[in-house]
């Protein structure tokens, strides 16, 4: 039976290549016999609508006031639109939107700054759900960073969208105001590409208590010898942040104080490249500064049923990066700092069941006092260390798992792994 399987895994990437080739040549045909249509004309010479009448590309401008809209008669809903300037420029009232209606992506590159006291978008808001991107940018342009600034007609840029992305090619040569955030309401800021030479980097406004910034969500979705600062997780910004996402990057260093100023943050994700080398190699001080409003009584249920939204759970997902990193009793020196009494817990993610160990153990302390749902603690790594804390004395039983189903799954993972392996090993050959 295992044979027979394993012929399946194994023939799934050979037809998938034979497909995909025929897919390609019918592809490559049909482009070679297709004229695109210039469904905006009337913009030219700078801006065309190649991809339909919903996307407006603009490039070799030297000033946002060279585009006039008004030029398509009737007002027009647009779903992507593009700004290339052939010089960097400030983004400010300059750009006049009259004439088309925004409906979910905006993107820039080539921007130097951007005008605090000028809000090309004032007439949109969040719940209109836009995306504002920025790609290949310096932003050089040194901005007034001023509490003076606010006053009821203030509305930065930033107000105006439901998601804001930093991606590649940018450069932060200049420090940003916090003041771009003000009164934002973003799901999601992601900040691409990131690297200690080429992050953002945030004035420090200690005069202001607040300014009324609600992120959701940071994304770093990407990054070469990435650190994450107290400089970056600037607490004005980030007043509000519930989440924190670190996937498919290299991460260098994260300051000891990183989070100090961040107390609002629920979700802490590692899905980084390096899992194993970054925490070996560090002194993970900076788990010492999550979470650091809160000081938990577990023996006290009356105070775990009033804070039990103020709880923080780490996932550490070495998945990306090690398939064979197992949480061992010599890993413990890189996981000591972490702060159970902060109220912070650990959530661990592999494909397989792990061993209990010594780190294991000290990871899952006090799992039973988890205030949310506890399936998100009983993960296929952590089945058996579970179970072999809710049998012995000190816990009390909470799931319902046993050790006997925890081996009997181990045995399923391990086999359903092996395959695994053998279709991405008949991929690569």
């Amino acid at each position: 039976m295992l044979f027979v399987l394993c012929l399946f895994f194994v023939s799934i990437p050979f037809s998938i290549t034979q497909t995909s080739q025929t897919t390609i040549r019918t592809t490559a045909t049909t482009k070679s016999t297709t004229t695109r249509k210039n469904d905006c004309v009337q913009l030219s010479p700078y801006c065309t609508c190649l991809g339909g009448p919903e996307y407006i590309y603009c490039n070799n401008f030297t000033s946002f006031s060279q585009l006039d809209f008004t030029l398509l008669g009737e007002k027009r809903n647009i779903t992507y639109i593009t700004f290339v300037p052939k010089q960097p420029l400030i983004l400010n009232n300059s750009l006049n939107l009259n004439g088309i209606e925004l409906k979910e992506n905006v993107v820039f590159n080539n921007i130097v700054g951007i005008d605090l006291n000028e809000n090309p978008f004032i007439k949109w808001t969040p719940k209109d759900n836009l995306s504002l991107q920025f790609f290949s940018s310096n932003f050089s342009q040194l901005m007034p960073c001023d509490k003076n600034l606010i006053n009821e007609n203030f509305k930065p840029i930033f107000s105006s969208f439901k998601t804001i992305l930093f991606g590649y090619r940018n450069i932060y040569s200049a420090q940003l105001c916090p003041l771009l955030f003000y009164n934002s309401s973003l799901s999601y800021l992601n900040i691409s590409d990131l690297t200690y030479s080429g992050q953002p980097w945030f004035s420090d406004l200690r005069e202001l208590s607040t300014i009324h910034s609600k992120i959701d969500t940071l994304l770093i979705p990407s990054g070469q010898n990435t650190r994450i600062t107290k400089s970056l997780m600037n607490r004005l910004i980030f007043e509000n942040l519930k989440t924190v996402l670190i996937s498919n990057t290299i991460l260098q260093k994260i300051d000891d104080d990183a989070f100090s100023d961040i107390f609002n943050m629920r979700f802490l994700n590692f899905s980084i490249v390096n899992f194993e080398k970054f925490f070996k190699n560090s002194t993970n001080k900076w788990m010492q500064s999550l979470n650091t409003k809160i000081r938990v009584d577990y023996s006290n249920p009356e105070w775990l049923n009033a804070n039990q939204n103020n709880s923080l759970l780490v996932n550490l997902n070495p998945l990306y990066s090690s398939f064979f990193f197992y949480f061992t009793d010599e890993d413990y020196e890189n996981f000591q700092y972490f702060p159970h009494d902060n109220f912070v817990f650990a959530r661990i993610s592999m494909l397989y069941p792990l061993k209990c160990s010594k780190t294991m153990n000290f990871l899952l302390k006090n799992f039973e006092q988890y205030p949310l749902d506890l399936s998100n603690l009983n993960t296929t790594a952590t089945y058996e260390c579970l179970a072999n804390l809710l049998t012995s004395p000190t816990y009390s039983s909470t799931l319902s798992t046993t050790p006997n189903s925890s081996i009997k799954l181990s045995e399923n993972f391990k086999f359903i792994f092996s395959l695994i392996f053998i279709y991405f090993f008949a991929i690569s050959i």
